[in-house]
């Protein structure tokens, strides 16, 4: 049976773009090795070495979705916080400790599941994990409220220059 399955070209910085879910058939042992559940992180697998490692957390938006294996799948265990995990790997990400483990042919970088998994991740007791996800989140909040006022700043500047010209 066709199920809808998640894609590079869907996994965005710290988002999913669903407007284009793509769905094929799964066998039964697929369809339990590639679906997800919520809290799962999606990573971009391989694209240019910039942007290898990607990531968004799925919180269950499409029923029965699974992902294509150009993805890697992190799921969280007992000792570790999802939106620790995604903070970290957001580190990762923005200061290029993926792309710097990242193999690279001709055109495109591969983060691989082999080099994401030999990644060290520090992992303090859970109460420190929430209380690091948390200031993410608040930094995340932050940084939004900042790009939407530059975004006002931009458009004023815009008419104002359209007025005087």
């Amino acid at each position: 049976m066709a199920k809808p399955y998640l894609r590079v070209a869907n996994v965005f910085d710290a988002y999913f773009d669903y407007n284009d879910v793509l769905k094929m058939d799964f066998d039964k042992r697929d369809f339990e090795t590639y679906c997800l559940q919520k809290g799962d992180i999606l990573l971009n697998e391989g694209q240019s070495r910039e942007l290898v490692g990607r990531c968004a957390i799925f919180y269950g938006a499409i029923e029965d979705c699974c992902f294509q294996n150009t993805l890697i799948r992190y799921r969280a265990g007992g000792k570790v916080l999802t939106e620790y995990a995604y903070a970290y790997f957001q580190y990762c990400f923005n200061f290029g400790v993926f792309a710097a483990v990242a193999s690279q042919t001709t055109s495109v970088a591969h983060l691989g599941a082999d080099r994401f998994g030999a990644l060290l991740m520090p992992v303090p007791p859970k109460e420190e994990q929430g209380k690091i996800a948390h200031e993410y989140r608040r930094l995340c909040q932050t940084e939004f409220c900042l790009i939407r006022h530059l975004k006002k700043i931009q458009d004023f500047q815009k008419n104002i220059i359209e007025s005087l010209v």
